[in-house]
């Protein structure tokens, strides 16, 4: 997820505002799209080609995730976008065997496909869109775009075979739930803390189970992670894989 200008200044305000949730069962079908992060300052879509769209009920819907409910003192890491690819990162999520989940957007991580495909055969890569658009400013058939080319992409130049995505900015509503669901995704998933140059806990001063960490591929943040590694140890708790406890379940149907 890149952040730069006024999305800078409204991302924050987003972070605050989360619902820590496991799952959220969306509207009632027809119901307008709800912003749940911030107000959109533009969208843009992309892929010619139409998506690869699986057979699915028309009232299909992704579950959405904020974090884990587990008795087990157990984190996830996850890290958005794609811009930064730093061989230094691979090294030491490979040291320190910790598993982490890469959700990529295709157009910040077209240039670097084989460094990805590195990545992918120690970790996880998910979907987070091919421009990281605000979705739900787009029309069900943009989002659907959106979504299913980049699984398709991801599928194309990795390994991987994408069932979670991640809406940039944390931005969704019930079109994009279908969406998603449309292209074989069965986790929309948010996050419980943010991992800057140190961890941010949106309850409380300390981690808590179950606790999805975001993170981006940005300058620094190998030292950033190094640290944070250093703190979850200190709070008691290990970084697990997030694909173990959210499985490629059947979509919700209603």
């Amino acid at each position: 997820m890149r952040i730069t200008g006024l999305a800078a200044a409204v991302l924050p305000a987003a972070l605050a505002s989360t619902a820590l949730v496991t799952t959220l069962a969306p509207p009632a079908t027809g119901a307008p799209d709800a912003m749940t992060a911030g107000s959109a300052i533009g969208a843009g879509t992309s892929g010619r080609t139409r998506p690869a769209q699986p057979t699915v009920a028309r009232s299909a819907r992704s579950r959405l995730v904020s974090s884990v409910k587990t008795r087990q003192r157990v984190v996830f890491l996850t890290i958005d976008d794609g811009y930064l690819r730093d061989p230094a990162l691979l090294r030491l999520l490979r040291r320190r065997d910790v598993p982490a989940t890469a959700f990529l957007s295709v157009h910040a991580a077209r240039n670097g496909w084989a460094y990805w495909r590195r990545f992918g055969r120690q970790q996880s890569i998910q979907n987070h869109t091919i421009s990281h658009p605000w979705l739900a400013r787009l029309s069900l058939g943009q989002q659907e775009k959106q979504i299913c080319n980049a699984n398709r992409a991801i599928r194309r130049h990795t390994t991987a075979d994408p069932w979670m995505m991640r809406p940039p900015y944390g931005e969704h509503g019930t079109t994009t739930m279908r969406a998603a669901a449309t292209c074989g995704i069965k986790y929309v998933v948010m996050w419980s803390a943010t991992l800057t140059s140190g961890l941010n806990y949106q309850v409380g001063n300390r981690l808590r189970s179950g606790d999805i960490i975001l993170a981006h591929f940005n300058p620094g943040v190998t030292g950033a992670i190094r640290r944070a590694l250093n703190e979850i140890d200190r709070q008691g708790f290990r970084v697990a894989r997030l694909e173990e406890y959210l499985p490629r379940a059947r979509i919700v149907t209603s």
